[in-house]
């Protein structure tokens, strides 16, 4: 066993006089072995600190529990036998000596130990003492390596010591019977130490200790291949965890020596992962045990703050996450459907781990290009996981669900799926080939029907009224107004799932509307709020891009520019390069539409940040929603009335059919087959118009004129001589009129509602509701508008200034971010249906005379 030591820490004397080095201690108590301080982190319990050289290690341990073995009967210390120089807690103490060479000697007496052969080894003495003391003999071999590895190695002592310890290592590693026999925390100081020291050696511009790398990656390997599986894992695991928990908190840098040792062990974990499907196949692992190894290790750091960390470009990101997934799809893709019955044999009541929330197939397969594993592997995965989230696991014991069987998992699995919310790609999937025989049924029953007449004016006006769009998210009718899916604003307000404790719509509720024509639930939202907030990160170059934008350049041609470059990283752009099949477009469509979505909130509030100087960037919450995520990186998350502003502003921004400039433009690019990335690119150009986003801009600066020479409470006759003024200079009233609607546009009045509830005594509000009320009989008057009633921009800037975001230029911003959903959501069913590449037939003027000469 260990030497005895003293309880204050300082080295006991011991029979002849000498010193028996003694453990590290923390407030007087020895530190037992398991909790020496790691080389790469503080005290458990403790955020990791700066790296810092180690001091002579002091001393060893040995564990409460084995006081019994270092005391005789009477309670007399029995400690090493000194005048046997063969005893084996000696010749530990003496590894662990100041002197280099009394401690080679002592290594060399263990490397002659360990000369014997394993099929005999058993019938010697000093084996077995050896092996009594297996653990002292790593944990003493790392105490060595952590000091001398830290002194000048071109030392010819210390060089050889070094060598020795390696050497010791590779005698150990000899012995399978003894490797196996080493516990997760002894295991972990090692492999602590040499992935430590294999990049530091690695990095040594001294070839001779660079050449010691070399040995040391031997060693890793060697033991990698002569452990025990699961305890190299479990301890690879906790090791990662050590070093990886506090980079978010410390501010490491990918460049710093732990965020490199991390990314060496990840390694490590990435090497026997690929060596899973045999160690399943040879028994050489066992899934119910690995099963709650994982289990411990998401438990430390969940998945969701694994991709919070991705997108706060903390080091390591989500690897350890992936790195986890792909060994579960080793596992799944091994065992197929019997993998239920190792997961009831690992955990009593499965439903009550991480894994219910976790490992489904939002973690394992959150979209078909990210596994390589086969479809029915795909499959198999997503109903055994979710197998276990079934609440009448809850009930069952272990031995019920052994006997019950494969063909009740089936069965249960069968209910289970039925129940569980489906994802929104999964819901699209199957609405797909019923909408293609319902335009197969259109075209066949009104193909060669006429919608009616084109006149030549239609042609010259900008096509008003001309029918030649299909667009199916929504429909606006000049009387009524919008339709989403036939569902008016208000039935969607009424309808559409709400964040905890708000009353307007959340926007993914109405993009899971414009997808799929039906009404989402609340965990169908949430769970597209969390995919869309994992998606969120931006390619390095691309926040580059933005913020090298000078701060002149306007906001929407930064805006458009961002989006366009994300085109880098299509999922369709590239499947389209590798010849996918016309009827599978729609797919990687489908994930370009929502890594757009869901990166539009970190590209419009990095340029708002750099535009107007509001300083650093937050991180995406993934447990909040989008409007929130939105909200936060504007700088107003702690404003909730400004959060259900957005709520509302995104819902009702998000779509108005398909033939106004960004929608049209939209779709037209789309149909050459372009990425939605450079789709919404070009309709974000189109909405930077005056003519078409930039409204509300011109509303909010007409309304401010007016304030600063009426006054904050003007006379209904003051603003009625405005209004004619403004008409009689030649300029249009903004905010009032618009191309199609014949009634106030429900979007001002959804507005006005908010405005109503939550700044009913604003002076800018008021003088909005005034100029409602004055404004159409002046218009009609006038003879100047078809349609003299409000639209949404007369209203929008006003609520968005109300809650301090006043920069104008920005709003269209924001309209940008809104229309991405009506946009998107028609670009997926385009390529789903295999719309054509538009092509409208178009005429000179004198072709149009030459036509109707005679006529």
């Amino acid at each position: 066993m260990s030497p005895a030591v003293s309880v204050t820490g300082r080295a006991s004397p011991t029979p002849s006089g000498r010193e028996t080095p003694t453990t590290p201690t923390t407030g007087g108590i020895a530190r037992p072995r398991s909790l020496q301080p790691s080389r790469l982190a503080g005290p458990r319990g403790r955020g990791i600190g700066p790296l810092k050289p180690s001091s002579r290690p002091s001393s060893v341990s040995i564990k409460p529990e084995a006081l019994s073995d270092v005391l005789n009967g009477n309670g007399v210390p029995v400690g090493p036998d000194l005048d046997n120089p063969d005893d084996i807690s000696l010749i530990l103490s003496n590894i662990l000596s100041h002197d280099s060479s009394r401690s080679v000697e002592a290594l060399k007496k263990i490397q002659k130990i360990l000369e014997i052969s394993p099929e005999v080894a058993h019938s010697d003495k000093g084996y077995r003492d050896l092996a009594d003391h297996t653990e002292g003999v790593i944990e003493t071999v790392t105490l060595q390596m952590s000091h001398v590895f830290d002194q000048d190695l071109l030392e010819p002592a210390n060089f050889r010591l070094a060598k020795h310890l390696i050497q010791t290592l590779n005698a150990f590693c000899d012995h399978p019977i003894l490797a196996e026999s080493l516990p997760v925390d002894s295991l972990r100081g090692l492999l602590e130490e040499l992935t430590l020291r294999l990049l530091i050696t690695d990095e040594s511009p001294e070839t001779k200790i660079k050449d010691l790398s070399k040995f040391i990656n031997m060693i890793l390997l060697r033991l990698f291949a002569t452990g025990r599986r699961i305890t190299i894992f479990r301890a690879l695991f906790l090791l990662l965890l050590q070093i990886v928990k506090p980079f978010a908190m410390n501010g490491t840098k990918p460049e710093d020596r732990p965020a490199r040792v991390a990314e060496l062990v990840l390694k490590c974990i990435w090497k026997l992962a690929r060596n899973i499907p045999d160690d399943l196949k040879n028994h050489v692992l066992d899934p119910v045990e690995l099963f709650p190894a994982i289990e411990q290790f998401l438990q430390s750091i969940p998945p969701n703050d694994w991709r919070a960390r991705a997108t706060n470009k903390v080091p390591s990101g989500d690897m350890p996450l992936r790195t986890v997934k792909v060994i579960i799809q080793h596992v799944v893709a091994e065992f197929r459907e019997d993998v239920y019955e190792h997961l009831s044999s690992a955990f009593d009541d499965p439903s009550a781990t991480i894994w219910c929330s976790t490992l489904s197939r939002r973690v394992i397969f959150r979209s078909p290009q990210e596994t390589s594993l086969e479809p029915d592997h795909d499959r198999k995965a997503f109903l055994w996981f979710n197998f276990i989230h079934m609440s009448s696991l809850r009930v069952l014991s272990r031995t019920q669900l052994r006997t019950s069987g494969p063909s009740f998992a089936r069965a249960s699995v069968r209910c289970y799926a039925s129940s569980k919310p489906q994802t929104l790609k999964e819901r699209f999937a199957e609405l797909i080939p019923k909408e293609i025989e319902n335009v197969k049924a259109i075209r066949a029953e009104h193909g060669k029907k006429a919608f009616g007449q084109v006149t030549v004016d239609q042609v010259y006006g900008g096509m008003r009224g001309l029918p030649a769009l299909l667009w199916d998210g929504s429909v606006l009718d000049a009387e009524e107004g919008i339709r989403f899916r036939g569902k008016t604003i208000p039935e969607c307000q009424a309808a559409l799932p709400k964040a905890p404790g708000g009353s307007e719509p959340l926007p993914e509720g109405l993009f899971w509307l414009l997808l799929t024509g039906e009404v989402p639930t609340d965990a169908q939202v949430q769970s597209l709020s969390q995919d869309w907030a994992h998606r969120a990160a931006l390619p390095e170059f691309v926040e580059e891009i933005i913020d090298r934008c000078p701060p002149t350049l306007h906001p929407m041609s930064q805006f458009s520019m961002a989006v366009t470059a994300l085109n880098h990283d299509s999922a369709f752009a590239k499947a389209y390069q590798e010849g996918i099949s016309k009827k599978d477009y729609w797919g990687p469509v489908f994930e370009d539409s929502m890594d757009m979505i869901a990166k539009l909130p970190n590209i419009a509030g990095r340029i708002y940040r750099n535009v107007f100087g509001s300083g650093k960037l937050p991180a995406i919450d993934t447990t909040k929603d989008y409007s929130w995520n939105l909200a936060n990186l504007l700088g107003f998350g702690d404003k909730e009335a400004f959060v259900e502003l957005l709520r509302l502003y995104i819902t009702i921004h998000s779509d108005h059919e398909g033939g106004n400039v960004s929608a049209h433009t939209g779709k037209l690019v789309g149909s050459a087959l372009s990425d939605p990335f450079l789709a919404f690119g070009a309709s974000l150009n189109g909405l930077a118009g005056p003519l078409h986003g930039l409204a509300n801009q011109e509303v909010l600066t007409w309304l401010m004129k007016m304030k600063l020479k009426l006054g904050d409470s003007p006379s209904d006759e003051a603003v009625k001589e405005y209004i004619w003024s403004t008409l009689n200079s030649g300029q249009v009233v903004p905010g009032y009129g618009h191309a199609v609607l014949r009634k106030t546009d429900p979007r001002y009045t959804a507005q006005r509602e908010f405005a109503l509830k939550h700044l009913p005594n604003d002076s800018l509000f008021k003088l909005v509701g005034q100029i409602y009320n004055i404004a159409p009989d002046v218009l009609l008057e006038a003879g100047k508008a078809k349609n003299p009633w409000p639209n949404v921009d007369a209203h929008s800037g006003v609520l968005l200034t109300y809650y301090g975001l006043t920069q104008m230029q920005f709003y269209t911003v924001l309209f940008g971010v809104s229309r991405a959903f009506g946009v998107a959501a028609q670009l997926i069913w385009d390529r789903a249906l295999g719309a054509p590449l538009e092509r409208p037939k178009s005429y000179s003027s004198e072709a149009i005379k030459k036509m109707f000469a005679n006529k």
